[in-house]
């Protein structure tokens, strides 16, 4: 609106254009559409995103500042998280908006992008989801699959925009209790130099084209050569566990990463120890494709590779899956 009627604007692309002589107080007044939305994501293993009109929301994390560096003049700080952040939304899968309740506060901050100023949050339920974890760079692990199974208690949460939040969830896994619900795995590795275990959790639905594929993350040991070495798989609540899959990273002709000569699987027990899976199996090393291992089903909290490099070479892998 327009001096308090309605204008004649017309659109151009994502633009709204106003052509016309314009005045010392003239004033607009633009009105949007302002319906509660959940996006769902399926390049982004399925997560989800909370909007209300133009604004997309994050979770509410308090804020620890910590001076890092710098002057007076020009300090430096590390916000680092003084909440817990690792949530599944808890939504109604028929119609997730209705999961969300929008509430409106009486802030009028002169700065409405803040946590406190913020005018408009939304509560919201969800669930923790201990597998969700940040890698040993301390940044955020990538998002496993949804939904994602999760015994936790539900916890009201709040959202606020986006714009308002230092530290930002704004793509949410969703968390479930049915057979299609995915347990989460926590990625930890005996030694992780360039490329980071968190691969084998982004390449989880990832058909390499080969064992020297560039176009996909990779997890190796590199520059680990000749040694005992492992990759691990840990989980908030028990799993069962009857085969394993394991493709290989080799480079050869450009680098220095080979098959392992030898490879072993584990669990975990319930007395903590490590106990062999499968070992009487074949444990393939053959290049350009998955080497697939079953055994009798476990139940356990967590999986170990244990891979023996072969000498004067690293060795990695491009994805390792298992299934019941």
């Amino acid at each position: 609106r327009l001096g308090g009627r309605p204008a004649d604007a017309r659109r151009s692309g994502g633009h709204l254009v106003l052509d016309r002589r314009w005045h010392d107080g003239d004033q607009i007044v633009l009105h949007l559409p302002m319906r509660t939305t959940v996006r769902t994501w399926g390049a982004d293993e399925d997560s989800v995103s909370v909007h209300h009109g133009p604004l997309t929301y994050s979770l509410r994390i308090e804020e620890q500042w910590q001076r890092s560096g710098g002057t007076d003049a020009w300090p430096e700080y590390e916000v680092r998280p003084g909440s817990p952040w690792n949530h599944a939304l808890d939504l109604d899968p028929r119609d997730p908006a209705r999961s969300l309740v929008v509430e409106r506060t009486r802030a009028r901050a002169a700065n409405p992008f803040t946590q406190d100023g913020t005018p408009v949050r939304i509560r919201a339920r969800g669930r923790r989801l201990p597998g969700w974890t940040t890698d040993d760079q301390n940044v955020l692990a990538p998002l496993q699959h949804s939904p994602a199974r999760t015994t936790q208690p539900v916890e009201q949460l709040t959202l606020i925009p986006a714009a308002a939040a230092r530290l930002r969830i704004t793509s949410f896994p969703t968390a479930g209790t049915s057979a299609t619900a995915r347990e989460w795995a926590a990625v930890t590795a005996s030694f992780s130099g360039v490329d980071s275990p968190q691969a084998l959790l982004m390449n989880a639905a990832v058909e390499p084209s080969g064992s020297y594929d560039q176009s996909v993350p990779r997890f190796t040991w590199w520059d680990r050569t000749g040694t005992e070495e492992w990759v691990q798989y840990a989980y908030a609540e028990p799993v069962r566990v009857g085969a394993v899959s394991v493709y290989w990273y080799d480079d050869t002709g450009h680098g220095a990463c080979r098959v392992p000569a030898a490879w072993r699987l584990e669990y975990r027990a319930v007395d903590g120890s490590w106990q062999p899976a499968g070992a009487d199996a074949d444990h393939g090393t053959a290049i350009d494709r998955f080497n697939e291992l079953s055994f009798p089903a476990v139940t356990t909290t967590a999986l170990r590779i244990t891979a023996q490099l072969k000498t004067g070479f690293s060795g990695g892998l491009l994805a390792w899956r298992t299934g019941p």
